[in-house]
């Protein structure tokens, strides 16, 4: 960091080589040896963090990048330390103490609330205990869920990958031992330990990073050096099954978002002019008014709306992934079933009178309206839209070149709504 008389300069990393999982998947088939190599970059990490006492909290593939596309000197690099704690207890080093003085005021600890922060999907069995703090150990069990992904393809809570967070919780809460079996008989004896440990239930008796990094698996003494069949394909395929799925959502949202001809026409509408977007989606789905939705309308209508083929074993894996275990014997959805797809999506809250973006700023989402109203007003403030359930808006920023918004969007009521990243847009 730089400063002169008017500017603080920060110089950063260029990490040009995108998330962990792609280079995998880039690259094509690997052995246990090419996983091994990364996760032991991952637990030198871990191990310097908890030595000056920052605990991450918030582990999971997105936050896992490498420095470099080249497979020989891709490093990886943690990001995202915004639900990160520091243990004042572990800081003796110095090494952060400029976090530790904007996570304190005074003697006062600033924490955040810690039973809303991190991804669900990636917490610990203990961390799910009301008023629990994310410690080291929480940390070592994101990472036996990330090796796990990394060896089997699918998240051992979530083996299609498009179940709720709830449900996961769940999953956890009644049984946290890792799916050892079928899903890991490829792997070597080794492996297989490692993630044992990592994924051990008490979490004092689970590894530390250190003892990670003493491994004989992470060592590469043990890790298997032949190509596991598919590994890269099954990876990819489970992010591009959840993908496809909210892909087709957004654009049924989009084909059938309530656009407002007037002004006039907008006040004088009622709510029940505004079908529950949610059921808009579905109906979309069971076109024929069936009551259902069958594997075969998921492949039909992603397939169509995402210009891609969907196999009926890949539309079943979708429909199966939203049902309770004692419903396995069924293949379709209701419109319950349904619900819990479409809750993956980012729901976002805001209070009334809350402006959630001004005319003139750089826009980087677009957002479609769940429930609540929500005005569109000229840089004057000339009121020009009123937009409810069903309706979307914030999309001109992401077509403009200079990704400038148009107008203002201010909440009229409290509302709840669906926030569509640049990211997802592009994709």
């Amino acid at each position: 960091m730089y400063e002169d008389y008017s500017h603080f300069y920060l110089i950063l990393d260029l990490v040009s080589g995108g998330e962990m999982f792609e280079h995998l998947i880039e690259y094509g088939a690997y052995s246990e040896a090419d996983a091994a190599r990364l996760m032991q970059e991952v637990a030198s990490a871990l191990a310097f963090l908890h030595g000056v006492g920052v605990i991450h909290a918030d582990l999971k593939p997105e936050n896992l990048l490498l420095c470099s596309k080249k497979k020989s000197n891709g490093t990886i690099k943690i990001i995202d330390f915004g639900c990160a704690v520091v243990n004042d207890e572990n800081n003796q080093t110095g090494e952060v103490d400029i976090w530790h003085r904007q996570m304190y005021h005074g003697e006062d600890r600033i924490s955040p609330s810690h039973s809303s922060t991190g991804t669900t999907a990636y917490w610990s069995p203990e961390r799910f205990h009301k008023g629990n703090v994310p410690d080291a150990k929480s940390d070592l069990w994101s990472v036996g869920i990330i090796l796990f992904i990394m060896l089997c393809g699918v998240h051992p809570f979530d083996l299609t990958g498009t179940s709720t967070d709830e449900e996961i919780e769940e999953r956890i809460k009644q049984n946290p031992n890792p799916p050892i079996g079928s899903l890991t008989k490829h792997l070597s004896p080794s492996a297989v330990d490692l993630i044992k440990k990592l994924m051990t239930k008490d979490s004092y008796k689970r590894m530390t990073a250190q003892e990670m990094l003493s491994h004989p698996w992470i060592r590469g003494v043990t890790a298997s050096k032949s190509k596991m069949v598919d590994s890269d394909k099954k990876l990819s395929r489970f992010k591009e099954l959840r993908q496809k799925l909210e892909a087709g959502i957004f654009a049924i949202l989009v084909a059938h978002g309530n656009r407002t001809a007037t002004l006039s026409e907008a006040v004088f509408k009622t709510d029940d002019d505004h079908t529950d977007i949610m059921k808009r989606a579905f109906e979309a789905f069971d076109s024929e008014g069936k009551g259902f939705v069958s594997p075969e309308d998921l492949g039909r209508v992603v397939g169509k709306l995402t210009n891609s083929q969907l196999s009926s074993s890949d539309s079943k894996d979708m429909v199966m992934a939203t049902l309770d275990d004692e419903d396995n014997n069924n293949d379709t959805l209701s419109l319950s079933d349904f619900s819990k797809i479409f809750s993956r999506l980012k729901h976002t809250h805001f209070p009334r009178g809350h402006v959630i973006f001004n005319a003139g700023e750089k826009g980087d989402a677009m957002y479609f309206i769940n429930a609540g109203k929500v005005e569109i007003k000229t840089r004057k403030g000339q009121l020009v839209s009123l937009l409810r359930s069903g309706d979307f808006f914030g999309e001109g920023s992401l077509l403009d070149e200079q990704n400038f918004r148009f107008n203002m969007a201010k909440c009229a009521t409290p509302v709840d709504a669906i926030k569509i990243t640049r990211e997802e847009f592009d994709r």
